[in-house]
């Protein structure tokens, strides 16, 4: 059955608007204004160019931006952890990667900076009192946010109200405290997609989506729940290719960072539909 008891957080979990995950929603407008803006070329601050600007490698467990500048015209990065180029020495922080203007910059860059002085996360910075979601979006964090973004104005019309983890949740906050419990369906992911009309999957093109834990994990309960799922691909000129690739999953390869996390969904997953049933409908 969907919804039920166990659909309300306690207060003390929240920076500020309703207790309700289903409620934590951006419409997609709001999405695309926001992507327009952070992404606009004549901007100075301008994400693409600040990632050109930039590598990133981990220091003592922490992601830290090496300026490739000199010097560096991004003052103090907004808060992210960055050193010059010529600071990092030793043979394992010289192994520098490329930054992608993907989630992941836009959380540390983005998203982090702008709601830390209010206490929540953007979706509620922008909708105090909250939006009932139309679309859960299951995605990974890997993709570039101007193709996430495009899939989803592909997907759906610009008034549909989505769940976007990092846009939902308050990302200067303790997300570990959120999710820290053997009970996966009491995390604020599984009480917004069981109320959720629909799923939408998007698939980056190296269709990674199946191999991450969280992305398995919403998969699995909305097949569970009977919640109609959509997977939409950026790239819609290589169905082919993606129908191969889709052939090959399998669910039991998915991994998250944290193995905590990892093991729970694995086991989560299980004692659901199991990873036979997943795979085939997958």
């Amino acid at each position: 059955t969907r919804g039920g008891e166990g659909d309300v957080l306690e207060e003390e979990d929240l920076g500020c608007g309703p207790s309700q995950p289903q409620r934590w929603g951006l419409q997609l407008q709001q999405l695309i204004d926001f992507k327009n803006e952070i992404l606009d070329e004549k901007s100075p601050e301008n994400l693409e160019r600040y990632c050109e600007a930039h590598k990133f490698t981990f220091v003592g467990g922490s992601c830290v931006h090496a300026c490739l500048l000199s010097p560096c015209p991004y003052g103090d990065h907004r808060g992210v952890p960055h050193r010059p180029l010529d600071a990092f020495s030793s043979p394992r922080e010289e192994e520098l990667q490329t930054l992608v203007p993907n989630m992941h910059a836009v959380v540390a860059r983005e998203l982090k900076p702008r709601t830390k002085p209010y206490g929540c996360s953007y979706a509620l910075l922008k909708n105090p009192e909250g939006l009932e979601i139309t679309s859960f979006v299951t995605h990974t964090w890997e993709e570039p946010f101007s193709h996430f973004v495009g899939t989803l104005e592909m997907a759906l019309r610009p008034d549909e109200v989505v769940w976007v983890c990092s846009f939902a949740l308050d990302q200067n906050a303790d997300i570990k405290k959120l999710l820290d419990s053997d009970d996966l369906l009491r995390s604020p992911f599984a009480k917004a997609l069981r109320q959720a009309p629909k799923l939408i999957v998007t698939l980056d093109e190296q269709l990674k989506v199946p191999e991450r834990s969280w992305c398995a994990f919403e998969l699995e309960k909305a097949s569970q729940w009977g919640i109609p799922t959509f997977m939409w691909p950026y790239v819609l000129t290589r169905l082919q290719d993606l129908e191969e690739r889709v052939d090959q999953l399998d669910i039991r390869r998915a991994q998250a960072t944290d193995k905590i996390d990892q093991e729970r969904i694995h086991r989560a997953i299980q004692e659901g539909i199991g990873y036979d049933a997943m795979n085939r409908r997958l």
